[in-house]
């Protein structure tokens, strides 16, 4: 289970997201096509228009009225994301596990990352706005962060602390990490069982796809109804 490491943080063992993918299902191979346009699109504005709020982020992903798919940059960030990496593919997009570790005042902290995808927010990245509609909306974001979190912590059975949030990307709809503490090492394949746990039975997928719908469900009731008002 776990174990000490020494102070040099050197000689500590890092997560092996291979190991912990191949029991969680994941495959080695390159992200979707709709996923890779959509993050070179969503990279590729970060470099164009440094200086916007999210809502103006998120409106000129949703219309690309700058053009950006046009771009060298564009292009260039569409060659390097499409090589392969630890992905599994749902029915409401795509996860991908990444070793999240790090080091603070000489200390390790070990950490592997699942970062989920879901296609919506690809689709109409304003579906993580926290202002679209005004009070009717709550951004997609959010409401999966809030919606997996029980059924995830409660079927972890692995070592060290898992959690759920909502990522630090745009296109992220959560992100589920499971950490130790400074110099705690967690064994592979006893996380890896514990994240089985969360999302080979279905249970995940399921809920995911549900809060995906509800939002958009509420999301086009609100439009509707501010239509309505004018």
């Amino acid at each position: 289970m776990a174990a000490a490491v020494h102070k040099d943080t050197d000689s500590y063992a890092r997560p092996g997201p291979r190991e912990i993918a191949r029991l969680c299902g994941f495959d080695w191979a390159p992200r979707p096509l709709w996923l890779i346009e959509a993050e070179a699109l969503n990279k590729t504005l970060y470099k164009a228009k440094k200086h916007i709020d999210k809502t103006q982020h998120l409106t000129l992903l949703g219309n690309d009225e700058l053009k950006l798919q046009e771009t060298a940059t564009y292009a260039k960030w569409v060659k390097k994301l499409s090589h392969p990496v630890l992905c599994r593919e749902a029915v409401w997009g795509v996860q991908t596990i990444h070793d999240a570790s790090w080091t603070a005042s000489g200390e390790f902290y070990w950490k592997v990352e699942v970062h989920c995808f879901p296609r919506a927010i690809a689709e109409d990245p304003l579906i993580t706005d926290d202002h679209r509609d005004g009070m009717y909306n709550y951004p997609l974001d959010i409401v999966l962060t809030n919606g997996l979190y029980q059924l995830v912590t409660s079927a972890y059975c692995g070592p060290g602390e898992v959690d759920v949030d909502e990522g630090d990307e745009f296109l992220h709809g959560t992100v589920v990490d499971v950490s130790g503490g400074a110099n705690e090492v967690l064994d592979d394949h006893d996380v890896a069982k514990g994240l089985a746990a969360i999302f080979l039975d279905g249970q995940f997928d399921q809920q995911f796809q549900a809060l995906v719908n509800e939002t958009k469900a509420i999301q086009s009731k609100a439009l509707k109804r501010r239509l309505s008002q004018r």
